[in-house]
């Protein structure tokens, strides 16, 4: 699929684009959508869209200033304007940067659109089928090629089928970041890396194993595939923006060492989660030892529970980054999670520490695996069983509400306000109050609101915008559902009655 982004600033419009053809039938796949270019612009860095609509007069960065800086990093990026706009001056600048198409949003038909796809879907498989043309179903599993660690014979046979038999041979391990991994990059990777092998004429053989892509080869020193590695990197780099990690084995020759060699290729592969800007790493005997450099993981575990249990976030925080940053290779970050994990986990009834273990290993970003540590250790029911700080939890909270009505007070950020996970700041602010968190601002902001409708003469639409509900339709609603009548009939005395029979 050809990856395509949508850049427009009003939502609506961006919707019908992505619903006025059957994109996929096409052959081109939506990655993603910005309402401006400064965000388009990030996006651009992690999807590398190859096709790119959008609108011409944006802020803080406009279409064409979208369009020269994209062109500036890649020439090959097709563009078509959609505007609102028919001034010349900016359809000719557009046109000077090569676009496929301009056209006006006032009488946009998919037609229009449709007709210029497949000149840019072969424009795209000119340049990139040689790249990305081939299937990871390709590739076999190396269990599967490869049953029976103790079937000398059948090891063997195999090699031979691949003329590696009688070779020095070595496994090279590869793989994106956990996040990036998908069928696009995985098949790109392993067209790459085919392509560099057989251009060095080094004979090599691919596999998958889980996350990895396995290349059996014949060498007779781990060092000499450096340079072989580097241009696959630089080559991956260039069409992905995103740093590939390797593993090289130990060179051997003994047939039974193979499955030593997949291994050792894997873990030298993952030392480079704590250290990335090493992307190649060959193995040693470091690479099995758990290093956490100068720290004790017993002393600052017991300072993280000392501080977990006094609720000073800042300071949990802290502490995590001191135990995950003194990590040396990817074995002793797994026991420093396993281990904070494994200190908390009693209190955690509902799931399973291996789940736990890989829900937070998900990434090989370190400050997110401390961030989703931390957001679990303080979601845990342990804060009401050794000291009741919810109080102060709520009273913050409460307060933020009253003070600041009119600000998007999601959960998310009443939640991030004082430390807490959304679920868990629910939970207490329920069992304190015995009203739901979304309940208790709505309330409060209808409450407020009529105040204001009894006692000022700003209109009714100011007043809903005044206590956070901008939009005048959903006000109304929301108003009439809590009180029992429209805005306006409130305010124009049965406000007052009702007020007034509630106080008798």
């Amino acid at each position: 699929m050809i990856p395509v982004m949508i850049v427009e600033d009003e939502f609506l419009v961006r919707l019908g684009l992505k619903s006025l053809i059957d994109w996929n039938a096409y052959g081109f796949q939506i990655v993603a959508d910005a309402s401006d270019g400064q965000s388009a612009l990030r996006l651009y860095q992690q999807y590398k869209p190859y096709l790119i609509l959008t609108d011409i007069r944006m802020e803080p960065m406009d279409g064409l200033a979208l369009m020269e800086e994209i062109r500036r990093q890649d020439p090959d990026v097709k563009f078509i304007i959609i505007s609102a706009y028919s001034d010349f001056a900016y359809a000719q600048k557009a046109i000077s940067f090569g676009v496929e198409l301009y056209l006006s949003k006032s009488t946009l038909k998919n037609e229009e659109l449709v007709q210029v796809l497949p000149r840019i879907r072969a424009a795209y498989e000119a340049t990139h089928e040689k790249i990305t043309g081939k299937d990871t179903r390709d590739i076999p599993e190396f269990e599967t090629a490869f049953p029976d660690a103790s079937d000398l014979s059948g090891i063997e046979k195999q090699l031979r089928n691949i003329q590696l038999s009688g070779n020095s041979l070595a496994v090279i391990a590869c793989r994106f970041p956990k996040k990036d991994a998908s069928h696009h990059t995985a098949a790109l990777l392993q067209t790459v890396f085919q392509n560099q092998m057989d251009a060095m004429g080094t004979p090599c053989k691919l596999y998958r194993k889980q996350q990895f892509l396995l290349c059996v080869c014949g060498t007779s020193r781990q060092d000499a595939l450096v340079p072989l590695l580097s241009g696959i990197h630089t080559t991956l780099l260039n069409y992905t923006s995103r740093h590939c990690y390797f593993g090289v084995s130990a060179v051997f020759q003994d047939l039974r060492h193979l499955f030593h060699g997949v291994s050792e290729a894997c873990l030298a592969c993952n030392e480079l989660i704590i250290h990335p800007q090493n992307y190649i790493h060959l193995f040693t005997p470091s690479c099995i030892q758990i290093d956490f450099g100068e720290a004790n993981l017993d002393i600052e575990m017991e300072k993280l529970m000392t501080s977990v249990f006094s609720s000073h976030w800042e300071e949990s925080l802290d502490i995590l980054k001191q135990i995950m940053g003194s990590c040396k290779n990817y074995r002793s970050l797994e026991k420093a999670v396993f281990t904070v994990l494994f200190s908390f986990i009693e209190y955690d009834n509902s799931s399973m520490l291996s789940s736990l273990l890989e829900r937070h290993l998900r990434t090989d970003e370190l400050r997110e695996t401390i961030d989703s540590l931390l957001e679990w250790i303080y979601a845990l029911p342990f804060h009401t069983m050794t000291t009741d700080n919810s109080s102060k939890y709520i009273d913050t909270v409460v307060g933020y509400i009253k003070a600041h009505p009119e600000e998007n007070l999601s959960i998310q950020f009443l939640a991030d306000l004082v430390h807490l996970s959304p679920n868990y700041l629910g939970k207490i602010f329920y069992q304190k109050t015995g009203s739901l968190l979304n309940s208790y601002i709505t309330n409060y902001r209808i409450n407020k609101a009529c105040d204001l409708l009894l006692h000022t003469d700003y209109p009714v639409n100011t007043v809903g915008a005044m206590v956070g509900i901008g939009n005048p339709h959903y006000f109304s609603r929301v108003f009439r559902d809590t009180v029992g009548m429209s805005p306006s009939k409130y305010r124009a005395g049965d406000g007052n009655k009702r007020k007034e029979g509630e106080e008798r």
